[in-house]
Parts: structure tokens; sequence; C-alpha cells
């Protein structure tokens, strides 16, 4: 098992959000992807640009036991089985409109393409790992923004081995 590994059992959580604009701009997104076939976690960082209003610090998951919405991690829809390497420097697309005074909610929907011919049209004509998987729900953090940015997957660490607790990989 490991970097080459295709599974299809990811789970995703947003842990944290930098981003804003007005008309352009971007973000930088971390998330957690994690896998029980791999018996791992790993950290993708996501940065991108495009279109953005407001701004934004936020996206870390409340604990699981508050019981909100999509607390922690979230199953995937996957358009195919991945593996680390393929998701690592792929083209994407975060989508996330939310606000947060301490508590929040933010609505995030995410897409990963290896298909030329652009993430848009790769949801349509099949180059998808995942598209418009949705990872949003309450966080914590400060601001208020919409953001649509284009951008790059790029992986950034190992956060070791699967838990089936949402905060013992959580950083």
């Amino acid at each position: 098992m490991g970097w080459n590994t295709k599974v299809d059992d990811w789970q995703v959580m947003c842990v944290g959000q930098l981003g804003g604009g007005a008309g352009a701009g971007g973000g930088v997104f971390l998330f957690n992807f994690r896998s029980a076939a791999l018996k791992e976690a790993h950290r993708f960082t996501f940065v991108g640009g495009g279109l953005a209003a407001g701004g934004n610090a936020s996206g870390l998951s409340v604990p699981p036991d508050w019981s909100l919405p999509q607390a922690g991690y979230g199953d995937m829809k996957l358009d195919r089985p991945f593996s680390l390497d393929d998701l690592n420097l792929t083209a994407g697309r975060v989508s996330t409109i939310g606000a947060a005074a301490a508590l929040g909610y933010s609505a995030m929907y995410i897409t990963a393409s290896t298909s030329a011919v652009g993430i848009l049209a790769a949801s349509i004509v099949g180059g998808t790992l995942f598209h418009s998987v949705y990872c949003g729900g309450f966080g914590m953090g400060v601001g208020a923004s919409g953001i649509a940015a284009a951008g790059i997957w790029k992986w950034t660490g190992n956060l070791g081995g699967y838990s089936n607790s949402d905060w013992n990989d959580f950083f």
C-alpha cells in the first residue's frame, strides 16, 4: 500500500482556509484525506485564484462530538479510484461561500482533474478524479467570503496511520 495505490474509500475534511478578494482573488486551503484501505491520512494543500469577494480565515472543522452536520471527515463520491500520486499536482477547483465569527458555516465543493481539457470540461468528458464533492459544514474562524478558485492540489504531508477519530489525525 502507499503512494501509487488506487483506492475508492477516500474521506476528506477541510482543516483551514485563508483567502478572499474583491472581484479577483483566491486562497490557500488545507485538506486532510484519509483511506481505511491504505490505513493512512495525508494533508493536501490547494492553492488557487479566480473570483472572490470578502475575506476569510477559517475552515477548521468543529469537534465531532458537537453533533453538528458534516463535522469532521465526510465520504467522497469519486469519479474513479485514485492514488496519492494521482491527486498530487493535479488541477482543481474549490468553490466556497461562508461566514464565521468564532463559529460559522461554509458550503464548500472541491474538484480534481487530470484532464488537459480544463476543470469544467473535465467533469463532462470524464477527466476528473472527483468533482463537486461537498466538504463544507460548521467550522471555527473569522470572516465572510465567497471564492471560486481554479488551482493546483499539492501533497504536503503524511499525517500518520488511519484512525476512526477525526481528531487523532487532525494536525
